[in-house]
């Protein structure tokens, strides 16, 4: 019996080495981790991210102090860049408020150049509430002008205030800048005359 046991298995045995192998067609295992929602999220095709320049031209550089032309009344005046400030600003002195017809308006005095001065009467847009130095808060009111800074030419709201105490009779805020404009804080007068 002992025999005829050993004679099964070496024929087995010379069966195995003389067949050609057998492959098995079962998929790789596949390993999954426990992932996070918030990973799994991350690992999702992301489109590639769109650039926000694509189209548009150069920048639009000024200087921290920059000429501006400001009608009507054709003042030149020089002007303080303030991207902090989300309104520009115009020296206004004997500022009054009135009625013309059904309407407000507001006559003021402003420099018109070097020394010059000169009276405007403008349409009254509406009254603003501006955070002054020290916290105080005053209320302005605001018309509207047309602004030229070098080659840019905006209709643009500015706050009538005294800024005689300023070195600069106006302030171009964010409402003129817009978002194409860089401002280089180590330069005045980029623009020109």
């Amino acid at each position: 019996m002992l025999r005829l046991l050993f004679g099964m298995t070496a024929l087995l045995l010379s069966a195995c080495v003389s067949e050609p192998a057998i492959t098995c067609h079962c998929p790789e295992p596949v390993f999954i981790e426990s992932v996070p929602a918030a990973a799994k999220k991350s690992q999702l095709p992301v489109a590639p991210a769109q650039n926000k320049n694509a189209g548009r031209t150069t920048p639009f550089v000024v200087g921290t102090v920059e000429f501006i032309r400001v009608q009507p009344g054709d003042l030149r005046l020089e002007a303080r860049i303030d991207s902090g400030a989300k309104t520009s600003s115009l020296h206004a002195g004997r500022i009054e408020i009135f009625e013309r017809g059904p309407h407000r308006w507001v006559r003021f005095e402003t420099q018109k150049g070097l020394g010059a001065a000169t009276r405007l009467e403008l349409p009254l847009i509406r009254m603003v509430k501006i955070k002054a130095e020290g916290g105080n808060v005053a209320l302005r009111p605001v018309v509207l002008c047309e602004v030229r800074l070098g080659t840019r030419v905006r209709q643009v709201e500015m706050s009538l205030s005294d800024r005689g105490n300023y070195d600069f009779p106006a302030l171009i805020g964010r409402n003129f800048l817009g978002d194409d404009t860089l401002i280089d804080t180590g330069r005045t007068h980029v623009q020109g005359k």
